[in-house]
Parts: C-alpha cells; structure tokens; sequence
C-alpha cells in the first residue's frame, strides 16, 4: 500500500531534513512525500533537492504574497 504525507512548513528546514533523513532509513519505501512551502524564500526547496534521489518528494511552493 502507498502512503503519502502531505508536509506544511514555513522556514522549518533543519526539521525537514530531519524528517527526510529518517524517512530515508525506513525499510517500507512505498511512499511519497509532499512538501508545501510557504516560506518566502526559496531554502526548503535546497533540502527537497538533496533527497529527491532517495525518495519520491512533491515540492509546492506558495504563490503571491
């Protein structure tokens, strides 16, 4: 079965790459993982970048203001 997780931060990426790095060293892989963003900058998308190649990640970023 596929699981997916829907992740809401605002300006939270050191918990983010705590949450992929354990996410990483689950034995059941079947899952996604969506980010939604609602920074104003751009810093969480550097820590869905780096562990796009271990999992399956989804990153939303928020529009306008």
């Amino acid at each position: 079965m596929k699981a997916s997780l829907i992740v809401a931060t605002v300006g939270r990426v050191e918990q983010l790459g705590r949450l992929f790095r354990s996410l990483a060293a689950q034995t059941h892989r079947d899952f996604e993982v969506v980010v939604v963003d609602q920074s104003t900058d751009r810093l969480a998308a550097g820590v869905v970048h780096e562990f796009s190649a271990t999992m399956n990640l989804v990153y939303c970023k928020r529009s306008g203001g």
